[in-house]
């Protein structure tokens, strides 16, 4: 008759042996496989872990790029709106200013420009300086270009009415050859300093 029997594990022996009672299969585990078998399941757990680290990291960039799209559209509309409230008018005024020129208007472009940036996250500022430095360029350029369109109305302006009085004071003295002669001579001086002024070929 089988009896269930124990061997203890010596100092010299790492093997745990275990006889089953009446003939039943023998088990015997290794201390080395425990050791084995807690590594594996350790290095399932710090897998899992790091899965678990990439998604939340995954859903903090997600919603990070969500506000930082939204903090730049935001920048964007105070943009469209400051440029409505000052560019526009700008380009309504008829005629030569001595203040509010184009540099004038750069200059405040940058100012607030400058305030709206600081406003953001540090992450994106560089992205919203490089879209607002597009858009200083169009200002800048439409305002210096509407500017330079007054000035040449405003000097043919004076051009015409210069030649117009020349030709009324002729008229007015077409007795006086002297007055005559200054008119006439009055007329071509305007009329070689315009072409001069605007880079024409002399007729």
């Amino acid at each position: 008759k089988n009896m269930a029997s124990l061997t203890v594990p010596t100092l010299d022996g790492p093997q745990i042996k275990s006889t089953a009672f009446g003939g039943q299969q023998n088990i015997q585990t290794n201390v080395d496989q425990f050791g084995g078998t807690d590594a594996k399941l350790a290095g399932q757990a710090a897998q899992n872990l790091d899965k678990v680290s990439q998604v939340t990291q995954n859903i903090f960039l997600a919603e990070q790029k969500k506000s930082d799209d939204i903090s730049l559209l935001n920048y964007e509309a105070q943009l469209d709106k400051w440029e409505a409230e000052n560019v526009r008018p700008f380009y309504s005024k008829k005629g030569i200013s001595t203040q509010g020129g184009s540099q004038d208007l750069v200059d405040k472009f940058d100012k607030i420009d400058k305030g709206l940036v600081g406003g953001l996250p540090d992450r994106i500022q560089s992205r919203a300086t490089n879209n607002s430095q597009a858009r200083r360029r169009r200002i800048g350029g439409n305002a210096t270009r509407h500017e330079s369109q007054q000035m040449s109305a405003h000097l043919n302006e004076m051009h015409v009415n210069r030649i117009d009085n020349n030709i009324t004071n002729a008229i007015n003295s077409y007795t006086d050859q002297k007055s005559v002669a200054q008119a006439r001579a009055n007329i071509v001086g305007s009329l070689t300093a315009r072409n001069k002024s605007e880079g024409w070929a002399p007729d």
